[in-house]
């Protein structure tokens, strides 16, 4: 029987959901081997013959430990997880069922609809497994492509193609996506299920800040679409340093901002 092979880098920002997402991959019959890559140096310990754990000399960062995690895989098929997550217990079975009897199939991330943006008081219990796992096909590559889709991405292995070396945490999950299209491979987002998730736990950190925007250069060299929305992003942002108009925390004020100056006005009350 195929079997699939989960791939979790870790900074171990919270070891609680991450032991909790580790017992419950065990349990699963499905999941024939579990690779840690520990990226935050400690070690990490988990006592199951399917669990093994890889601490480089060094922090690999994001997409190097996918692509560290791929060529380590035994099984035919991956799935790459977030380390800030919880999934129902059903859900990997029925991935892998879909892109067993799906022709032509390429990868498989999360739709945001099914993404609670949990804190860490939610992660008590696991989400309830979905009576019927849904799948969509992504027309394009933006298409739903926001801060979800790649928590958890799931496909055969040829389809998780190596990630440029020069691309550390953002973009890796755009070019799985941009590759497969290009290799003539239908993308999918599931749904109709519930995962819980810390969304950005580790990555959301400043001292990442400078290699993510560089991650975005190199992509956009890649994939001329992005390149537009990277464009029309900065364009926006540019826009509103010239001028804007906003309202106060308190909606006590206007906030005008002029060439970068910003200008506050109180409201007047309206007359009762």
């Amino acid at each position: 029987m195929d079997k699939l092979s989960i791939i979790i880098p870790t900074m171990q920002r919270n070891t609680k959901i991450l032991d909790m997402l580790v017992s419950q991959l065990d349990k699963n019959n499905i999941i024939d081997e579990i690779i840690i890559i520990d990226n935050s140096l400690k070690g990490y310990s988990f006592d199951s013959s399917k669990i093994s754990v890889h601490t480089p000399i060094s922090n690999m960062y994001v997409n190097p430990s996918w692509n560290y995690g791929v060529k380590l895989a035994k099984s035919n098929y991956i799935g790459i997880l977030n380390d800030d997550l919880l999934l129902p217990e059903n859900l990997c079975e029925d991935v892998l069922k879909f892109i067993k009897k799906t022709p032509n199939v390429g990868v498989i991330g999360v739709e945001s609809s099914s993404v609670i943006n949990d804190d860490l008081r939610e992660f008590n219990t696991y989400p309830e497994c979905s009576a019927t796992l849904e799948f969509k096909k992504l027309d394009n590559i933006r298409e739903n492509k926001n801060n979800y889709w790649g928590c958890a991405i799931f496909g055969p292995k040829e389809n998780f193609y190596t990630i440029p070396s020069d691309m550390l945490i953002y973009c890796g999950d755009d070019y799985y996506l941009l590759m497969n299209v290009k290799n003539k491979k239908g993308n999918y987002a599931f749904f109709n299920t519930t995962i819980n998730h810390c969304h950005s736990l580790t990555s959301a950190s400043p001292e990442f800040l400078k290699i993510k925007k560089n991650d975005m250069k190199i992509y956009a060299k890649l994939d001329p679409e992005f390149k537009k929305y990277l464009f029309k992003k900065e364009l926006s942002k540019f826009i509103q340093q010239i001028f804007s108009v906003q309202n106060s925390t308190d909606k006590s004020h206007k906030i005008i901002t002029i060439l970068g100056i910003k200008f506050k006005f109180k409201k007047k009350l309206k007359n009762k």
